[in-house]
């Protein structure tokens, strides 16, 4: 199935636009349907995007996992209507190496089988212990992150779903020296 969609001059009314909207419904497969009507007269920009993406993102985004546990985030109660636990997950960004060079909560609410991802940078990860690298350390990274977890804020996502944040504002002091 697909929407033609069409603007044309208006017959009553020569200053105005009408649209045109036609249900299609093929028979035929999916994709070969799809194929067979796509439209070759549309112009093809003079200058079209070349090269390598601004950022590289690679099929496999997480790496080693750290921490799992189920926690109560701020926001969850309003997002899931009802129990306000979800179970948050945090990886390294990549498999090997260390997790002070960023990471990836991961919050899954099994009531409504959404997922949620963020990923920290380093230089993020820094601001949010107050610039002590010690923190980020693999000797104290667990028990860090076990901290940052009272920061993470879940919110109803505007296209549906959920997001999640890490607000420094919630305990400014957690890792003041």
């Amino acid at each position: 199935r697909r929407l033609n969609v069409k603007v044309v001059d208006d017959p009553e009314n020569a200053e105005r636009k009408a649209l045109n909207i036609v249900l299609s419904a093929d028979k035929a497969t999916g994709w070969v349907s799809a194929y067979k009507s796509l439209d070759t007269d549309v112009p093809v920009e003079k200058e079209r995007p070349t090269g390598v993406p601004l950022k590289f993102i690679p099929a496999n985004t997480r790496g080693d996992l750290i921490l799992r546990k189920g926690i109560k985030l701020k926001g969850a109660r309003q997002v899931q209507r009802g129990a306000a636990e979800v179970l948050v997950s945090v990886f390294t960004r990549a498999a090997g190496e260390p997790g002070g060079h960023g990471l990836i909560f991961e919050a899954y609410n099994a009531d409504t089988s959404y997922t949620t991802t963020l990923h920290v940078g380093a230089s993020e990860l820094l601001r949010q212990v107050n610039g002590r690298e010690e923190l980020l350390s693999e000797m104290q990274l667990k028990d860090t992150i076990e901290a940052m977890l009272y920061r993470l804020v879940i919110k109803p996502s505007a296209v549906g779903g959920l997001d999640l944040s890490i607000d420094i504002h919630l305990m400014p002091n957690l890792f003041d020296a």
